[in-house]
């Protein structure tokens, strides 16, 4: 396995970037064992689908960032287009 030439760079990739964010929210989901004491009123502000629904949409979208074309990473990279 080889790493990409840019890979210094990869935290620019949308890709990257919203699959950090889908990390963080997971990582503090599993994190936050003080929810439970938090009062079920302000619990009952947010929908339960946020805690897993947001990370699967940032994950999901990652995909799509990946096989989109980035115009400035692009032009930085210097690369031929088909």
């Amino acid at each position: 396995m080889k790493a990409i030439p840019d890979w210094r760079r990869a935290w620019r990739f949308w890709s990257v970037r919203l699959n950090f964010l889908g990390l963080v929210i997971l990582a503090a989901e599993q994190a936050l064992p003080l929810w439970a004491v938090v009062p079920a009123e302000a619990r009952a502000l947010l929908p339960r689908w946020i805690a897993a629904g947001v990370p699967l949409l940032c994950f999901a979208l990652a995909i799509v960032a990946r096989v989109v074309r980035q115009e400035k990473l692009d032009a930085q990279r210097q690369l031929p287009r088909p």
